[in-house]
């Protein structure tokens, strides 16, 4: 069982890995480098009842690139993506539910948040050489899943609930892959790219899935 780290711990870890990263570059002697940071929007996979709960994730990470020509490069991703449940939309899943069984009560939702944590290893090609050059990527390696778990609790003027635990919180941790494609933009001495992908987490059989589109600057 690993513990889920909270957004300090993870900013801190993230900055730390990126300066390790940053200095064995700089002591390589290669001098075909590129180190970027990227915004990330994602959309995961979940069951058609709670595709209103999880509509968008949001995030942020960097990479790092060898560039081993003018057409393919490997790299190293690290990303973070936290996808936050929409609590109203909740809310109404379980008054469906609630309300399908006797007279209609509200009911208080808490928690609900998933958030991923990924290290991949890959390869970029370019699919030419010019100053817009799109490309293919892949990749493999380190997810972590994070879940805050879920309560819920009927809400009445009459009668104290308690409330019932739906999923306890929990982190999983699992293989990764990834498949995607996207557009470098080359405007010396800065290079935006934009890349989409569809991710693969797999823990205890199954996979979280879900796309990512990311926008980042490569120096």
């Amino acid at each position: 069982m690993f513990l889920p780290p909270n957004r300090a711990t993870i900013k801190r870890a993230t900055l730390a890995l990126a300066l390790v990263c940053i200095s064995t570059i700089k002591a390589s002697g290669f001098d075909r480098w590129d180190f970027g940071v990227h915004g990330s929007w994602s959309s995961i996979n979940v069951s058609n009842e709670l595709k209103e709960v999880y509509p968008k994730g949001f995030g942020a990470g960097m990479d790092i690139g060898m560039v081993l020509s003018e057409y393919f490069a490997l790299r190293f991703a690290a990303d973070h993506i936290s996808s936050p449940a929409d609590l109203d939309e909740y809310q109404r899943v379980f008054e469906r539910l609630e309300n399908s069984l006797g007279p209609p009560i509200p009911v208080l939702v808490k928690g609900g948040h998933i958030g991923t944590l990924t290290f991949l290893f890959g390869a970029k090609l370019k699919l030419i050489h010019e100053p817009v050059a799109p490309f293919l990527s892949s990749s493999a390696g380190l997810g972590y899943v994070f879940h805050s778990g879920v309560s819920r609790q009927l809400v009445s003027p009459f009668v104290q609930y308690a409330t019932a635990t739906i999923s306890d919180a929990h982190s999983k941790a699992g293989l990764c892959a990834s498949l995607g494609g996207g557009i470098d933009v080359d405007l010396l001495p800065i290079k935006f790219t934009v890349e989409a992908s569809y991710r693969s987490i797999f823990v205890d059989g199954e996979a979280l899935t879900g796309a990512v589109i990311q926008l980042g600057v490569l120096l």
